[in-house]
């Protein structure tokens, strides 16, 4: 049983990764993301099994990935994005398949996701609009004036090359020695 399973498992990684190589041969076509209008008209951008990933799916998912890869070139970003959605559809396909999307693990992660989802979708809709520049700037200002108004730290230490240094100087700052004269000998 296991073994038909890992071979099932291994079967369907090696069509992925050839997939995933055959996109990366096609990589090219995308290789200019000035050249790619991600907010003019909702294109078809690929198909994954009679799936259509459109240009609006590719804006939406472009913050999340490429916030991950700050440091990816620019001319790499948007077929890297592309690529991963059509693993991303490809893998939720296999998934369906295997009958996962009827798991409790599946239902609670589609419940977070489905929360996070309206939270944005709220924050942007209908509070978004309502903060201006000015709260921004004035929010902003109150903090950086917490900031500064913290209480200032300042350690105070003296280094010495022994043990037997150290004992003798604590004993001699709980005789009631100044540390300020302390410091000052033994540093």
């Amino acid at each position: 049983m296991l073994r038909n399973c890992l071979s099932s498992t291994t079967a369907r990684f090696g069509a992925l990764v050839g997939v995933s190589l055959l996109l990366l041969t096609a990589t090219p076509v995308f290789a200019q993301e000035e050249a790619v209008d991600l907010k003019g008209e909702d294109k078809v951008v690929a198909t994954v099994n009679g799936y259509e990933i459109k240009t609006s799916e590719v804006r939406m998912a472009f913050d999340d990935v490429i916030g991950q890869l700050p440091n990816l070139p620019k001319k790499l970003r948007y077929p890297f994005v592309v690529e991963f959605l059509v693993e991303r559809h490809l893998l939720a396909q296999l998934a369906n398949k295997d009958g996962l999307a009827e798991s409790e693990d599946y239902k609670r992660r589609l419940a977070a996701y489905q929360a996070k989802a309206l939270r944005d979708t709220y924050l942007s809709q209908k509070i978004g609009p309502q903060i201006s520049e000015e709260d921004i700037k004035k929010v902003y200002d109150e903090e950086a004036k917490k900031v500064q108004e913290t209480e200032r730290i300042r350690a105070r230490h003296i280094l010495v090359a022994s043990e037997k240094e150290a004992a003798s100087v604590e004993a001699k700052l709980a005789a009631g020695e100044k540390f300020e004269d302390l410091a000052k000998q033994y540093s």
